[in-house]
């Protein structure tokens, strides 16, 4: 998978798992043996970005959430990591993560957090990367490496898991269902052959949520089209073709959703768009995600900024320059701070 396009899979993979509805969901399907010694409806957001103390730097991470253990007073933090291809320098990217938040727990006398990485893997070659630090030190003898550090990490290979148990372990959420679907038919460059279910998945999730989720799943389709057409490398013609090809009631409702808001525009008109339809949550979210999708990540202090912003013609002229230009984090803090 190309490395250029690894924002376009990261700001897709953020917006499902930064919900902790498809966390838990997540959790229980394929990590059962940790998720139940979780409160697991406990599950919040943390931040994904850290300030060392000792490095002054910054470390980013994906996704990060805390919840309760059960019956323990402690909260534990559980970090995902997305990856499209495989990268050497995994294991070193997680353990300065917890090593900031550490720093964080002594400057504010705290005991130090529980933290359980999980390695999100969406690529085509296989992840030959190790796994834990003790393969480093296997050639030594065990009265030596005994004394050296430990440390694991969780992996979840996408390309390892069968559409069918997606179907069977993930039933009850048909939002991550569709959405690890997508991923696999991107990762696997089977997008084209498999445009129509997915786009016919995508309408019969719009039917059954009328009412439930809304908001939330009309968000999920605009994303999913991008991804698709982006990710896939997919033309709006040849979506446009299968809509308009199928005029049953399903398809209809994705026609009504994307065709008369002009999806042939793209992403920036898109976006622009959901700032003037949706609500101020809404557009908050967009314009987080369309910065994710240019840079990889949104800096702590500017997302607190843009979630205080309640003025939805100011976020759209911020989406405008975020398009527009390319230093857009020099930009928004000239902008807002």
């Amino acid at each position: 998978m190309n490395k250029e396009m690894q924002p376009i899979h990261d700001s897709f993979f953020k917006f499902i798992f930064k919900n902790p509805r498809h966390v838990k969901a997540f959790l229980e399907a394929f990590f059962p043996d940790i998720a139940k010694y979780l409160e697991i409806d406990t599950i919040e957001q943390a931040p994904t970005e850290k300030l060392s103390g000792i490095f002054k730097d910054r470390k980013y991470l994906d996704v990060a959430l805390h919840c309760k253990i059960k019956e323990e007073p402690a909260r534990i933090y559980i970090i995902f990591e997305h990856k499209s291809t495989p990268d050497r320098l995994i294991l070193l990217q997680i353990i300065r993560y917890i090593l900031s938040l550490w720093e964080e727990d002594i400057l504010h006398n705290r005991n130090l957090t529980a933290v359980i990485p999980i390695v999100f893997y969406q690529g085509k070659r296989a992840w030959q990367v190790e796994r834990n630090t003790a393969q480093s030190f296997a050639h030594l003898p065990e009265e030596i490496s005994r004394y050296l550090l430990k440390f694991e990490y969780l992996l979840f290979d996408l390309s390892h898991i069968s559409d069918d148990y997606l179907q069977k372990v993930l039933s009850r959420n048909r939002i991550l269902l569709t959405a690890l679907e997508i991923m696999q038919a991107v990762a696997r460059g089977e997008v084209k052959d498999k445009l129509e279910k997915l786009l016919e998945e995508l309408a019969d999730l719009l039917i059954s949520h009328r009412r439930e989720h809304r908001e939330e799943i009309e968000m999920f389709l605009k994303m999913s089209i991008l991804y698709i057409q982006q990710g896939g490398k997919i033309k709006n013609s040849e979506i446009r073709e299968i809509l308009l090809s199928r005029r049953d009631e399903k398809m209809k409702t994705i026609i009504d959703e994307f065709i008369e808001e002009g999806l042939q525009q793209g992403l920036q008109q898109g976006l622009q768009q959901g700032l003037q339809q949706g609500s101020l949550k809404s557009a908050q979210e967009m314009v987080l995600l369309s910065i994710e999708a240019k840079v990889g990540h949104v800096p702590l202090d500017i997302e607190r900024k843009i979630k205080k912003i309640t003025d939805c013609n100011l976020l759209k002229e911020l989406l405008k320059k975020i398009i527009q230009e390319e230093d857009i984090l020099s930009m928004i803090r000239k902008e807002l701070f």
